[in-house]
């Protein structure tokens, strides 16, 4: 969580945007394809480049193939469409808090995410 809230204060205008981007990009994909799959893991890769902590990055870079298995996982156990449409939003008010610089509401937003992701993998 504390790498959402270093990522909202040291997060360069690129770094925000492309984080934006990505979250924004998992409403555009096709549920259940690997587009969907590269762009959540880009997400979170993305936070923690700008988190600025080396060590989460490789952290992360090193998880790549866990979240390859995991995340499409997790996305089967969300069944409908309003299961879909607030995962994405989950992303998109993380990634906004983050480009707001706002360090406790990108902390929030990713331990609700990481609650919600946990949730659906214990299915």
């Amino acid at each position: 969580m504390r790498t959402a809230a270093l990522a909202a204060q040291h997060a360069t205008a690129a770094q925000a945007q492309r984080i934006v981007a990505l979250a924004d990009a998992l409403g555009s994909c096709e549920p259940g394809a690997e587009a969907t799959t590269e762009a959540d893991i880009g997400f979170h890769l993305a936070i923690a480049e700008a988190s600025g902590n080396f060590l989460i990055q490789q952290i992360v870079v090193s998880s790549g193939p866990l979240m390859r298995v995991a995340v499409p996982h997790a996305r089967r156990t969300r069944q409908t469409a309003e299961d879909r449409i607030e995962t994405v939003a989950r992303h998109q008010r993380l990634a906004h808090a983050i480009a707001a610089g706002d360090s406790a509401g990108a902390e929030r937003w990713m331990l609700s995410h990481f609650d919600e992701a946990i949730r659906a993998l214990l299915k």
